[in-house]
């Protein structure tokens, strides 16, 4: 972020590509036996004991830094679907389909939507916007029909209480974490859920703590926080824009 915050957007540019190149290994060196970790019956994880990380969240950055500077370089490309498919779409297609194949479908669907999001930005038209949105649905549906893991995560998704005891669990236990605190939560340190419930509490579930030891109003300022890094973003984005626009009036004022 420092590196970022001083030489700007055109230092990340330069170290896209081989971070993409070594996300990709790093995820398929996953599937790999005696080298990738596995936990809980998924294989997400590189290292030994203690020091261990999932290289997908490695592919979330490098994506998102090379689908910005593919869409940036060439802006039109968004308004024909074949330009696209090559190479945008069929490598988050690609990084997609390995990070399922973990199995996790919840940093696939992340990647997804963030995708989306930048499409989106780049000023894709919703009829084409509907048919990539549309195209991926019907993969998820069919990817559901095929893996009894997918579809048991999907359909816990719609209505957790139903599956409470099984694939639900998890997020039953969020629930009743998030009702536990109320609007100003039962104290720092004080959660019941994050000791006994939440098998995964200072990750996933890490909100539904806080919500439980913060209440609603921590919630709010949790979110306000966010929402300060966000607005930082966007003014920053807008006063690159207009101070490229400058120099742009200029030359046509002199003329």
């Amino acid at each position: 972020m420092r590196v970022l915050a001083r030489d700007g957007v055109e230092k990340a540019q330069k170290f896209t590509a081989p971070l993409l190149v070594v996300a990709f290994v790093l995820v398929l060196a996953v599937h790999v036996p005696h080298v990738g970790v596995s936990v809980n019956g998924a294989k997400r994880w590189l290292g030994a004991g203690p020091l261990q990380f999932q290289p997908s969240e490695l592919m979330k950055l490098a994506l998102v830094l090379y689908s910005a500077t593919l869409l940036a370089k060439r802006p039109q490309r968004v308004h024909d679907l074949r330009e696209l498919a090559k190479p945008l779409l069929i490598v988050v297609g690609c990084a997609i389909l390995l990070v399922v194949t973990q199995p996790d479908l919840g940093t696939a669907m992340v990647i997804a939507f963030t995708t989306i999001a930048l499409l989106v930005a780049a000023g894709i038209e919703l009829r084409r916007l509907a048919i990539v949105v549309g195209s991926a649905f019907v993969l998820v549906i069919l990817y559901a029909l095929v893996k009894p893991y997918a579809r048991a995560r999907l359909t816990s998704f719609l209505d957790p209480w139903a599956h409470a005891s099984s694939s639900g669990f998890q997020a039953v236990q969020g629930q009743i974490a998030i009702g536990s605190g109320g609007l100003f939560g039962v104290g720092p340190g004080e959660s019941v859920q994050k000791i006994f419930y939440l098998p995964e509490a200072p990750t996933d579930f890490i909100l539904a703590v806080i919500a439980e030891e913060l209440g609603a109003i921590g919630v709010c300022a949790l979110l306000f926080l966010y929402g300060l890094i966000a607005y930082a973003g966007f003014a920053r984005g807008q006063g690159r824009a207009q101070h490229a626009e400058r120099p742009d009036r200029r030359r046509r004022g002199l003329r």
